[in-house]
């Protein structure tokens, strides 16, 4: 595996979308686990992204941005209260939705003002933006559905609880 951290995170991640198999989510999951730092650098520019993001969709109008923010809040709530607080990878995937949300509705927002000057990129843009909202959602469900597992061997018979 490559020595530089944000290739690494990469592969596993890629990994996981593509194979879509415990152990590949688990091995994203350890490496978030080993890394601390990542989960401060990511939301910082998760959050300079959103700011920007924000500023589009609104059209710079304050009240506007007020009422996206607490969109995005309430999605966050919703997810926070059903996972596991403190789990890091929980935390970054929900910061992943709210951004892949965002995207979609600046993709919304632009075909709306451009509509006239639509091109075969922009409709691509905003299937990509939907893919990876869907993915995000996928991936934290898939996720929620993990629980540590105990191999307990009684003889000739296995029990996995």
């Amino acid at each position: 595996m490559p020595n530089n951290p944000c290739i690494q995170l990469e592969s596993l991640v890629q990994d996981a979308e593509v194979h879509r198999h415990v152990h590949h989510t688990s091995e994203v999951q350890k490496y978030v686990d080993t890394h601390p730092e990542l989960h401060h650098h990511t939301r910082n520019l998760t959050n300079e992204i959103k700011e920007k993001l924000i500023f589009y969709i609104a059209n710079g109008e304050r009240d506007k941005e007020e009422h996206i923010r607490s969109e995005l809040e309430g999605i966050r709530s919703h997810i926070d209260a059903s996972n596991e607080q403190g789990n890091v990878l929980f935390s970054l995937l929900a910061e992943e939705i709210a951004l892949s949300y965002l995207m979609m509705r600046q993709s919304d927002t632009s075909h709306a003002r451009h509509h006239a000057n639509l091109s075969t990129q922009a409709l691509r843009r905003a299937d990509t933006a939907h893919v990876r909202l869907m993915r995000s959602i996928r991936t934290l469900a898939s996720i929620q559905k993990l629980t540590p597992f105990i191999n307990v061997n009684l003889g000739q018979q296995i029990v996995n609880n």
